[in-house]
């Protein structure tokens, strides 16, 4: 899915062609496209581009798939003829220029800052020009332009947290769980008595609750702390729910650690490869799936690590075939997942220990894959954050797609980056909702930059 273009000056043409990818020039005539950025282990997503007055520049941001803090994302200065980028400063949304400034979001703030278009440097201090502006978490993108005449469109933030909702399986409301938030992952425990969540504010950090209090004296449920002190995600349960797997941060990339969820043991290292992600553990907890990434998705692998004897990883599956995400089946005899083989990315089943075919499951766009219990349909996330169920049934070695219908709910969903869903086994659904998108409401600023002067 395209991230962004801006129409330069000199009729050039800058675009992110997919969600990870470098930035590619290409004149508004047509033609072949020539990148003009490429990205590395630690920013595996180029996207929003910005054209400087000049014709010749550009701003962009730059995001990890890999980073769970997103601490290493920023603004970056380009050239439409290449070469190294020049970084501005450190963000988590898109950048524009206008009246001498950059401008840029932080915690829902718009700023400007002095910015030299022909040194490309800047200077002086940020200050504020307007509260309030919508941020789109999912696509770190902030709602706003401004013109070289002083004008300044926004879109007014509305509320931002996420619900952690019950739902059936046609999308009904059923309630909640907790107070909102802001979420990024959610786990049921095997025998769904407790809630692991990821929290991305302030920081990545992990908290349980225990569902069997939801309902004491009417009163709202409160989690507990499970990680402190470093940053934190991906949470995913052993199969007996005494231990929870998840990815820790660590000099700057992520081990996966496991932890006692009755406080029997100590935090301990599991998978110490650079940029491990826990994906799940096996019904029987035989084994656990886990991706490595070492520069970018172009370098992704599915790993399953046996949990008795020697802990030695078999790779299951690498790019093109794998980019993100993996469940296993609730008989183990599959493997659902994420890739990106024919192009876009869609969800995917295949033979569990493998080899075998690769079966198409989404008929579309998917993400965050989740197996009903029976085992007779698979959940994702489709396009746009809708949840789409595609039927499934087993005939013989085989695995047969039926139907695919979509529940009319919007949920978070950066893939690769949460698990934003999960399934019960009355087929009950608990997701991260959204938080409320402003789709309807501009708002617009005449001679923004008088305030920088007071």
């Amino acid at each position: 899915m395209p991230r962004g273009a801006s129409w330069g000056a000199d009729g050039i043409v800058v675009f992110t062609p997919e969600t990870t990818t470098g930035l590619y020039r290409v004149s508004a005539s047509g033609g072949q496209p020539v990148p003009v950025t490429t990205t590395d282990p630690q920013l595996d997503s180029h996207r929003w581009p910005f054209f400087l007055p000049d014709g010749k520049h550009f701003l962009y941001y730059a995001a990890s798939h890999n980073d769970i803090g997103h601490e290493r994302d920023s603004i970056y200065v380009a050239s439409i003829d290449g070469g190294p980028s020049n970084l501005l400063l450190h963000s988590h949304a898109n950048a524009a220029y206008a009246n001498g400034h950059l401008l840029f979001v932080k915690d829902n703030a718009l700023m400007a800052q002095p910015f030299d278009v022909t040194r490309l440097e800047l200077s002086g201090d940020p200050v504020v020009v307007q509260d309030g502006i919508e941020e789109h978490r999912t696509w770190w993108m902030a709602i706003f332009s401004a013109s070289q005449n002083g004008t300044l469109v926004f879109a007014p933030v509305q509320n931002l947290d996420n619900n952690l909702l019950w739902m059936d399986s046609t999308g009904k409301p059923l309630g909640t769980v907790g107070e909102p938030g802001r979420y990024a992952s959610l786990h049921l425990s095997p025998d769904e008595s407790r809630l692991v969540i990821e929290r991305d504010r302030p920081h990545h950090d992990l908290w349980l609750y225990d569902l069997r209090r939801n309902d004491l004296r009417g009163e709202d449920l409160l989690p507990t702390q499970f990680t402190a002190g470093v940053t934190a995600g991906l949470p995913v349960w052993s199969n007996d729910g005494a231990k929870i797997a998840f990815a820790a941060e660590k000099a700057g990339t992520f081990e996966i650690h496991v932890k006692s969820t009755f406080g029997t043991m100590e935090e301990e290292a599991l998978v110490t490869t650079r940029n491990s992600l826990p994906l799940d553990w096996a019904p029987d907890g035989s084994a656990l799936l886990y991706s490595t990434d070492q520069s970018s998705l172009q370098d992704a692998r599915l790993w399953a690590m046996p949990l008795q004897g020697a802990h030695t990883p078999r790779l299951l599956l690498k790019a093109p075939a794998y980019t993100s995400d993996a469940v296993f089946s609730p008989n183990m005899r599959w493997i659902a997942y994420g890739s990106r083989e024919s192009g876009a990315q869609r969800i995917y089943a295949t033979p569990y220990p493998g080899p075998g075919p690769h079966i198409l499951i989404s008929p579309g766009y998917g993400g965050n894959p989740v197996w009903f219990k029976d085992g007779h349909a698979i959940l994702y996330v489709g396009d746009d954050g809708s949840l789409e169920v595609t039927e499934v049934h087993e005939q013989g070695s085989d695995l047969i797609t039926g139907k695919t219908r979509q529940i009319p709910r919007l949920i978070e969903s950066p893939v690769g980056e949460g698990f934003p869903v999960d399934v019960a086994k009355d087929g009950r659904i608990l997701a991260i909702t959204r938080g409320q998108d402003n789709r309807t409401q501009l708002v617009i600023v005449s001679n923004w930059e008088a305030g920088l002067k007071k």
